[in-house]
């Protein structure tokens, strides 16, 4: 008689001893409630006192392996711009029907009255909940009775049959946390892989293991193999398990509020974390289950996903639309009429998704889509134009980097779309009306995307194919009663073009022109803008004007940077740890021919300047000169690249100092 078993049930038994939290729920001290600053950061408008969560793995009958997370979090509100924190959010997953459980939420603010404590317990009305995107929302809690000096006290568990969505943790915000400690609690059936990102060394970073018991219940079948075995009969036992459960334990003891800089993609990328990706499940009496995969198995989900591959292959009533957009046309002319097609009569309704809801058609009817339904429909129209195009999954800026030794889908939010054109390839998204066909939204130009394809799958580059450039042309001279007047033109392609396009939609002709004037103390006569609409050509305004200037005095003192020049250094700190990111190199060029007055003589001009950095990262040369009554100015500005590291920042830091003392420097005019 052969045995064959196979497991029915896994009854976890949980004999732990829990790691005690730093901080017990509503037992605030009177030291927490008449603290008036934070010692370790004077200047900050709130603290969080304490947050500790733990995370563990566990067994029920009913569900199955669950992740239970508990988290307790306490936070000293220092002035009013600290109020912000009385706001919470809670995110959970959800995906058919089934989603994770919030239980035990509690939540208190306490007041010093006089020398009465008084507390305020969280009410029904504080609590809300979004929907944040296809597969997440999230209950919004806002406490109340909050003011100068309050203590924040919020408590919380959730339950989440999702093994993959393992909490991640975070030390660091943007206020100053006095203690961050989180726990998980792992049995050894599943792998995770963990790697932690900032810069905050842990002040405790411990693992242990521990003994577990586990029973299972075994279903056995005997017999029914031949005639003569008779019918086949079906048993349960039970047998008792030794499993191995390892303990991890971070601590990080007064971790500095994390401070946004200039030029960088989400502060999630930076702050100090730690981060949790199932890779493998092994649990017994079961083969091994390979959770994280590989790249080509991610490519082939998404190709046979209906939301995904599936409707960009079928949607055949597209056909009848490509065959009529595309007669008698050239391949580049066939991606531009279908591009143009798409983004005239689909509008992006804002939202960032990779996945469709399987209906071409319905989008087209509202005239409106998300982010994947707009670009797959392009991705689908171009094939069925005979062109080889694919979908490009992509992580856009706000959303973080993607790390390409984690093979995990849940790192893109977004799609494009990659199409062959002359042997290149071609990035396109239709999404933004102010954008031609060679440009992707600024957003998504973040490091790398993975292209999917039935033959092809593979990373592709996120850089811009146009130059960013803005050239600012001034011929000035002085009229008869003093006023300096003349005609400033300025040409703005790439990203620099498409900006202004953006602000002038926004705000009108009239608001956009008179901002101008204000920024730059100008009174504009006349003005001409070309190419707003004409997206390849770069955008042209002209203007002619009197420059708001004291010119009446013996001596004058003139700046020749007219409108293009930098006010303040951008990169104020002196050391940072992280990379900047302008996504983009530009250029930013000024010329000015400028007549000298009548009766003035060029007392002083400007010493001419060149200035690099290192591996031909960016320059700036500044030239000025006195020839035939004239004085011209030329400067320009290169970054030569999109990012630039930590180890490049001083230098970076350095080069904008030079860059902002030469351009304050002043032509010195004197009366004959």
């Amino acid at each position: 008689m052969k045995i064959f078993s196979t497991l029915l049930l896994l009854l976890l038994s949980i004999i732990t001893q829990a790691q005690k939290p730093p901080i017990k729920f509503g037992k605030i001290s009177e030291e927490e409630l008449k603290m008036t600053e934070y010692e370790g950061d004077k200047s900050a408008a709130a603290v969080v006192l304490a947050d500790y969560g733990e995370s563990v793995i566990n067994y029920n009958q009913t569900e199955g392996f669950q992740i239970e997370f508990e988290r307790i979090r306490r936070i000293k509100i220092l002035n009013k711009d600290g109020y912000d924190w009385a706001n919470f959010e809670i995110p959970l997953y959800e995906r058919n029907n089934n989603d994770e459980k919030l239980y035990g939420l509690k939540a208190l603010t306490v007041n010093l009255e006089g020398n009465k404590v008084v507390e305020t317990k969280l009410g029904k009305e504080g609590i809300f909940e979004e929907e944040t995107s296809e597969n997440w929302k999230k209950m919004k809690i806002t406490l109340p009775n909050v003011r100068e000096g309050s203590v924040i006290d919020i408590t919380y568990k959730v339950t989440s049959p999702y093994l993959f969505n393992f909490q991640d943790w975070a030390f660091q915000t943007t206020i100053p946390v006095k203690w961050s400690e989180y726990v998980a609690k792992i049995p050894e059936y599943f792998e995770y892989q963990k790697y932690s990102q900032g810069y905050i060394p842990f002040t405790v970073s411990d693992q242990s293991s521990t003994r577990k018991s586990m029973t299972l219940g075994i279903k056995e079948r005997s017999g029914g193999q031949t005639l003569t075995d008779g019918p086949s009969k079906t048993t349960f036992r039970t047998e008792a398990i030794e499993f191995q459960e390892e303990t991890f334990r971070w601590v990080s003891e007064n971790v500095p509020a994390f401070k946004e800089e200039p030029y960088m993609t989400t502060a999630n990328d930076y702050i100090s974390k730690m981060n949790f990706e199932l890779a493998q499940i092994r649990l017994p009496n079961r083969p091994v289950e390979l959770v994280m995969g590989t790249w080509e198995n991610i490519n082939k989900e998404l190709l046979e996903a209906t939301e995904f591959g599936v409707v960009v292959k079928r949607s055949n009533f597209l056909n009848k639309t490509v065959e009529e957009l595309i007669r008698g046309k050239s391949v580049s002319e066939k991606i531009v009429t279908i591009y143009n097609y798409v983004k005239s009569n689909v509008q992006w309704d804002g939202n960032y998704r990779k996945y469709t809801d399987g209906n071409f058609k319905k989008v087209l009817d509202e005239k409106k889509g998300n982010s994947a339904e707009i670009n797959l429909m392009l991705v689908s129209m171009l094939q069925k134009a005979g062109l080889r195009a694919d979908p490009v999954v992509i992580s856009t800026r706000n959303h973080g980097f993607i790390r390409q030794s984690f093979p995990l889908s849940s790192q893109f939010n977004y799609v494009i779309c990659a199409v062959e054109s002359d042997g290149k390839l071609l990035l396109l998204d239709a999404t933004d009306r102010s954008l031609s066909a060679s440009m992707l939204p600024e957003r998504c130009l973040n490091g790398v995307g993975f292209l999917i394809s039935e033959s092809n799958s593979r990373w592709v580059e996120l850089a811009p194919v146009v130059k960013t450039k803005t050239l600012l042309e001034a011929v000035l001279s002085f009229e008869a009663d003093g006023q300096l007047k003349g005609q400033i033109q300025i040409t703005r392609e790439g990203y620099d073009g498409q900006k202004i396009r953006g602000d002038f939609n926004a705000k009108g002709e009239e608001a956009y022109v008179n901002r101008l004037a204000e920024k730059n103390n100008w009174t504009i006569h006349t003005h001409q803008l070309e190419n707003l609409n004409n997206l390849d050509e770069p955008v042209k305004e002209t203007y002619n004007l009197t420059l708001n200037e004291n010119l009446q005095a013996d001596i004058l003192y003139l700046n020749p940077m007219i409108g293009n020049s930098f006010m303040e250094n951008p990169f104020k700190s002196e050391t940072r740890k992280y990379p900047v990111d302008f996504g983009k190199g530009f250029e930013q060029i000024s010329i000015m021919k400028m007549k000298i007055p009548n009766g003035y003589l060029v007392e002083e001009l400007p010493a001419p300047m060149a200035v690099g950095l290192p591996e031909r990262g960016g320059r700036y040369i500044y030239n000025i000169a006195n020839s035939n009554g004239e004085i011209v100015l030329t400067s320009l500005l290169t970054i030569s690249k999109g990012l630039y590291s930590q180890l490049e920042y001083p230098h970076l830091r350095e080069f904008y100092n030079q860059i902002i003392a030469k351009q304050a420097e002043v032509i010195v005019l004197k009366k004959k």
